[in-house]
């Protein structure tokens, strides 16, 4: 798998990731079982080291993904901007394996 590849679908993974807990003064982000998730599949196709570099990667755009939201209608405008970076994202995969 191209490491495109596997940026993109940390980054679906990191949209579509339950969060636990979100800590404005940390800036970080709790989603263990996303994590454990994540780790099982990264192990299945990647060396040990190799894992432990995705998974950062992955936090990091936890991170940047769930943010805290602001304004009125911050739920509503941030599924619409993950649909469209889903969508985004998955053409990206597509061009990617043709």
């Amino acid at each position: 798998m191209s490491e495109r590849i596997l940026r993109a679908l940390m980054q679906l993974f990191a949209i579509l990731a339950r969060v636990d807990d979100v800590s404005e003064k940390e800036n970080s982000i709790t989603s263990s079982r996303g994590r454990k998730i994540v780790a099982l599949f990264l192990g299945q196709e990647l060396s040990a080291n190799l894992v432990e570099e995705y998974i950062s990667i992955f936090d990091k755009y936890l991170v940047s993904i769930h943010g805290i939201n602001k304004g009125k209608d911050g739920v509503k405008k941030k599924n619409s901007v993950n649909s469209v970076k889903i969508l985004r994202i998955c053409s990206d995969i597509n061009k990617e394996l043709t």
